[in-house]
């Protein structure tokens, strides 16, 4: 996968997931939430979820509201290397719209997230 060269293009790519027309029903209302809690242990460790294939939106933040860094590939939020995102405290990031299942698009779907401090839980909901 090509990587994305600044936070427009990082954008660029989450656009690429705007209701397309699939043989699974993009155009269908999301029905079925699901949240996933992920405990980021260590502090600066890059940790994973990747989102069911027939995703239309998701949400996700910190359980205490804290900071933490989110990226769409692997190897970005550890150490910070762009692209990546930085959800401030009290902040939260979702995407509406999507449908990760397009199979001509590279992103599988993964989020990638990682926290200056240890022992932070993301929250993650998705809907199918």
């Amino acid at each position: 996968m090509s990587r994305p060269q600044n936070r427009e293009n990082l954008m660029s790519l989450a656009d690429q997931f705007i209701w397309g027309m699939s043989a699974h029903g993009s155009g269908s209302k999301p029905r079925n939430p699901t949240v996933t809690n992920v405990t980021m242990t260590v502090a600066d460790t890059e940790y994973d979820h990747q989102l069911n294939q027939y995703t239309k939106k998701f949400m996700v933040h910190t359980r205490d509201e804290s900071s933490f860094r989110l990226a769409f590939e692997t190897g970005c939020v550890a150490t910070p290397v762009e692209p990546y995102l930085t959800i401030p405290s009290g902040g939260r990031y979702h995407e509406d719209h999507i449908d990760t299942y397009v199979s001509d698009v590279d992103w599988d779907g993964t989020l990638y997230f990682a926290s200056s401090s240890a022992g932070k839980v993301v929250e993650i909901v998705e809907w199918v």
